[in-house]
């Protein structure tokens, strides 16, 4: 995607109705932080806990220059349905 830096997320509280303004930027790697935004300790708790489940995923889609389907290949994460 021409990025200079680490694979990142953008992450939105209402999966339904995003815009750039609501997003909040996450880097995965080296550890799970908050880039751009805010976002509570316990929700970054549960943000890191989702994203080493998905953590491939989330790399190969990064590295991708092809659309995938992501809906079809996210883990939730156990008991939440997120």
């Amino acid at each position: 995607m021409g990025a200079r830096h680490g694979v990142r997320l953008g992450v939105s509280y209402d999966w339904r109705n995003v815009s750039r303004r609501d997003l909040f930027l996450v880097a995965i790697r080296p550890r799970v932080r908050v880039v751009k935004g805010k976002l509570a300790r316990g929700e970054l708790a549960l943000l890191r806990q989702w994203i080493d489940l998905n953590r491939e995923m989330i790399v190969k889609v990064w590295k991708s220059d092809e659309d995938v389907d992501v809906f079809e290949a996210v883990k939730p994460l156990p008991g939440r349905g997120i």
